[in-house]
């Protein structure tokens, strides 16, 4: 895997790892992670400015309540009070709800927005401080829980469904901070300093990366002389990234990908592609106007592309190096294969906006 990959991917698996303690990880749990890339301070520091953005604790909790108004702090008690009149229910009684949901019934469906109503609270304070008001997150979360227990029929379990009910309000929650947060602009300079990070740690891809194509089942099959790992899957405030290395089969397998992703593969890719072909391969071979591009479209899909370049090195040499683009799936398609190949093009990432995949 290269460096920038790993990097990314380390990122997220210190996210995970502070989410699955409170919210809270140490500076030396940091370090650790990631102890392979050999960090300097500077380059630490912003590791922490990033987590400290998103409300993780570096050493002590952070404090939800620390931010918030007066105002806000005044209806976080009201609101509270009102939902401790509500009816209270055993694991038991969340467990038969949550099944009865899965099969469509509507009374259950209640039943357990009343449940999950506290927890909307406690995901919406973990979001305080980043420019939007609690009483809208708390809202954007409510209207989130709603929607989400009308689409538990894909869940195949009741732990699946507890998870998809949980990241369907956290991502209703992010997209309302994203588009709504006078911070936005912040949030964004910190994400760039840390990618600055990803550059300054490898070269990218170089010119040394030789690809060559071979046909098989009327698809086309991507194979490079130099191998790259692009299995991964990551997520931020607002989109998934998935790794082009993974083959249609193998996302339906992996359970690092999102579950809706994962379902949207199965329902609508898979019965118009091949299991067998990498995302890399699939992506690169489809076709203009076809139903699987407006699927991708509706996901409001962007895919991250490697492509030669001639580069002007000192002394007036012309050199030949892969330089890094982001392409819709419309530009994408628009080039015909044999004008890929001659463009030295490589596909290395898909990403998808989560929220337009939640309304699918």
């Amino acid at each position: 895997m290269n460096e920038e990959a790993l990097f990314a991917k380390t990122l997220e698996q210190v996210r995970k790892t502070a989410r699955d303690q409170g919210n809270l990880i140490s500076e030396e749990q940091v370090r650790e992670a990631f102890s392979a890339l050999k960090l300097e301070d500077a380059q630490l520091e912003m590791v922490y400015d990033y987590l400290r953005a998103r409300k993780v604790g570096i050493g002590t909790p952070a404090d939800p309540e620390d931010d918030l108004s007066d105002k806000e702090k005044n209806y976080l008690q009201n609101y509270l009070e009102q939902l401790a009149q509500l009816p209270s229910y055993s694991p038991g009684e969340k467990e038969a709800f949550t099944l009865s949901a899965m099969a469509g019934e509507k009374d259950a469906r209640g039943k357990l927005i009343e449940i999950y109503l506290k927890d909307v609270v406690d995901i919406a304070r973990l979001y305080t401080g980043q420019g939007v008001y609690l009483e809208d997150l708390i809202g954007e979360g409510n209207m989130a829980l709603t929607l989400g227990v009308t689409l538990l029929g894909s869940a195949e379990s009741q732990e699946e469904a507890d998870g998809f009910l949980g990241r369907i309000i956290m991502e209703a929650m992010e997209e309302h901070i994203r588009e709504n947060s006078d911070s936005a602009d912040i949030h964004k300079r910190v994400r760039n300093r840390v990618n600055r990070v990803f550059l300054r740690l490898t070269d990218r891809i170089s010119g040394a990366l030789v690809w060559t194509r071979r046909r098989r089942k009327g698809y086309g099959n991507l194979k490079k002389s130099v191998y790259e790992d692009y299995k991964y899957s990551m997520q931020d405030v607002s989109s998934l990234y998935i790794g082009a290395k993974y083959t249609l089969g193998e996302l339906l397998r992996e359970e690092a990908v999102a579950f809706k992703f994962r379902m949207i593969v199965e329902r609508y890719i898979l019965p118009k592609a091949d299991q067998e072909d990498t995302l890399e391969t699939h992506l690169y071979y489809l076709e203009p106007e076809s139903f699987l591009v407006q699927i991708y479209k509706q996901m409001k899909a962007r895919v991250k592309v490697n492509v030669l370049e001639d580069r002007r090195a000192p002394g007036g040499r012309v050199k030949r190096q892969y330089t890094t683009r982001i392409l819709t799936v419309e530009e994408l398609t628009a080039v015909p294969p044999d004008q890929k190949e001659s463009m030295g093009m490589v596909v290395q990432e898909l990403k998808v906006s989560k929220l337009a995949m939640m309304s699918m």
